[in-house]
């Protein structure tokens, strides 16, 4: 049962209360209960609408405000200096991340730091003694400070990658190109995404659309045919069907 769902069925004991009828047994409720007060009632079926608003999409909750996008200011070039020890890739993560002084700015994406570190044949996957696959140095990552090390936790031993003093200040020097990859990365992702989104998604239903989606529910069409006739989403159609009181 999705979110959807939920809140339908939730909705199905509000209506059941507004109506007057208990949804434990379905009996009526008595006249001088509560429930069956007036005001009461005229609340729960405000209730109900609202909930079948949700159900069928007309109500969009307000988005948060999105951050900017990450970006290497001078503060943070400034303060990222290679340390004696060695470091995690959640420890450079995390300095990158507490070098920020604008808190409208996304944090430092650690996948940038992973795919750039893959891209360059630096770390490769591999299969680990148990047969999970896993991110390892490569000679070349090696070769520039890279290491795994094998650790120990209370849930048992696990191996960490390290950088050695050498390659966080690779890291440090390439961070402009890091980010900039990243970033390009996920906009060329959003517009092949962008591509595969039928061309009626999200757009208001017109009665001509309600009567060829009528017409082709009643010809035995399967949610998914429908949807490439009609050129929507799968789950718009199977939200409008039910608004059209055509499926439960």
């Amino acid at each position: 049962m999705d979110e959807i769902e939920k809140i339908r069925y939730a909705k199905g004991f509000i209506d059941k209360l507004a109506r007057g009828i208990n949804p434990l047994d379905d009996t009526m409720i008595a006249d001088d209960d509560v429930v069956n007060n007036v005001r009461i009632s005229r609340c729960l079926y405000f209730v109900s609408e609202v909930l079948g608003k949700v159900c069928d999409g007309e109500v969009k909750t307000p988005r948060k405000r999105d951050k900017v996008a990450f970006e290497v200011t001078s503060e943070i070039a400034s303060g990222l200096v290679p340390v004696d020890s060695a470091l995690t890739m959640t420890d450079i993560t995390a300095k990158i991340n507490a070098l920020r002084t604008d808190e409208s700015m996304a944090k430092f994406p650690r996948t940038a730091l992973s795919d750039w570190l893959l891209g360059n044949d630096f770390l490769e996957e591999a299969l680990d003694e148990s047969g999970n696959r896993r991110k390892i140095p490569t000679e070349k990552g090696r070769q520039i400070g890279l290491a795994s090390e094998r650790r120990t936790s209370q849930n048992g031993d696990y191996f960490v990658n390290v950088f050695s003093p050498a390659a966080q200040n690779l890291i440090y020097d390439n961070l402009d190109e890091i980010v900039s990859a990243h970033y390009a990365k996920k906009a060329h992702e959003r517009a092949e995404k962008a591509e595969n989104v039928p061309a009626n998604a999200g757009k208001p239903w017109t009665e001509r659309d309600e009567a060829e989606l009528r017409s082709a529910f009643a010809s035995g069409l399967s949610t998914r045919e429908i949807a490439a006739r009609l050129q929507r989403n799968a789950s718009g159609i199977n939200a409008r069907l039910r608004k059209l009181g055509l499926i439960e």
